[in-house]
């Protein structure tokens, strides 16, 4: 695993196959549109990745809004509270009301603190008691058939992690100039190659799918065993036990 950029030559743009690759070594990667319309991209990383150090890292160079993308079923798990008004509805864009850690957090600002939140939210085995709101972790909600329910970066990014064998989440944050501008594809291309990070297109992700699955059924990924919550976290003395009644 490999989560730090490097000097190395990238092609202008990738294959999807390329991209997964990058989320398998877990390495940044950079979304957009089409290689014909992009007007805007963001930098990925699977979210099993996203360390203080790339955390960090995104905030320094990408300097957009950081946030999480989630599955519904993590969602439902966490039981989010989902933010709905009328921008959002039009983008279909589903936000949940900020989180944060609730042990193992100072302020909950540091990339130390965020990269402890996203470790806490993605763990299959937490609950709704093992995070609190408002924080400074910002959950966007995919819909459950990715790409091909909404042409969208949450769910761009959740499909590649999956298409990875990686935990079905991604950290994601737009790309802003130094000026404060949104980077369009020709500032894209110049923070990829600055950057060593691989670029690939929605459009070539869907083309993926369709062309890898058949109708109903997503493309088969590897097994992935996720570390267990224990083997994550130790308690902190004190820490409240919480039990969540679950649907029977």
């Amino acid at each position: 695993m490999n989560i730090m950029v490097t000097d190395r030559a990238v092609e202008e743009i990738s294959s999807i196959e390329e991209i997964i690759e990058e989320a398998k070594a877990g390495r940044f990667f950079i979304l957009i549109n089409d290689k014909h319309r992009a007007n805007e991209g963001s930098v990925v990383i699977p979210a099993q990745f996203a360390t203080a150090g790339a955390i960090d890292f995104i905030s320094r160079h990408a300097r957009g809004l950081i946030y999480l993308a989630l599955t519904q079923k993590c969602a439902t798990r966490l039981n989010l509270s989902e933010l709905r008004h009328s921008r959002s509805a039009e983008r279909g864009t589903s936000f949940a009301l900020s989180i944060e850690a609730r042990t193992g957090v100072s302020r909950g600002i540091s990339a130390v603190d965020r990269a402890r939140t996203i470790e806490v939210a993605i763990n299959p085995e937490s609950n709704p008691c093992d995070i609190v709101t408002p924080g400074h972790i910002f959950p966007f909600i995919a819909r459950d058939n990715g790409i091909l329910d909404r042409v969208g970066y949450t769910e761009a990014a959740i499909d590649v992690a999956q298409l990875a064998g990686l935990n079905p989440s991604a950290v994601i944050c737009e790309i802003v100039n130094d000026d404060g501008g949104v980077a369009c594809l020709r500032d894209l291309k110049a923070f990829a190659g600055a950057h060593g990070i691989k670029i690939g297109t929605i459009a070539d992700l869907i083309a993926f799918r369709l062309r890898n699955e058949r109708p109903g059924k997503r493309a088969s990924v590897p097994s992935t065993r996720f570390p267990s919550f224990q083997e994550t976290r130790a308690p902190s003395k004190g820490e409240p036990r919480c039990r969540v009644q679950r649907a029977r």
